[in-house]
């Protein structure tokens, strides 16, 4: 389920939003990242490039990120988790079957879950130093 969160920019701009979130998932986390800016805002795409094993036991790692202008200088910053649904696939066939499987897209999760949240830290963060 995607989460939202409205930010005052300050002295930020929403592009400078949208490129620290691409650098953030980039060289931080590793990931494929395609940014766009379009007339509705800023869009970030970011996914695991390579290690297909990885989808197959929940530990991939897949997020969008959309900043759109808000009311005055606010921005609101949408970002979903992708391939949720595979993590909890895994971890019902997990319990099933191999109980280690479960353990290992548990962890896939709850990494998805922290990104999210990391995604918003580094949001705040930026908009605190106004750089």
């Amino acid at each position: 389920m995607p989460e939202s969160r409205t930010y005052k920019l300050g002295a930020v701009t929403l592009d400078q939003v949208g490129q620290e979130v691409e650098t953030f998932l980039r060289r931080d986390q590793g990931l494929v990242v395609e940014g766009v800016r379009g007339p509705g805002g800023y869009l970030v795409q970011a996914r695991l490039n390579g290690q297909e094993w990885r989808k197959y036991v929940g530990l991939d790692k897949a997020v969008q990120v959309q900043i759109v202008p808000g009311a005055g200088d606010s921005i609101t910053v949408t970002a979903g988790q992708g391939k949720w649904i595979d993590k909890l696939g895994v971890g019902a066939v997990g319990v099933m079957f191999f109980f280690p499987l479960a353990v290992v897209s548990g962890l896939g999760a709850l990494g998805q879950v922290k990104l999210i949240g990391d995604i918003f830290d580094r949001v705040q963060n930026l908009i605190i130093r106004g750089e």
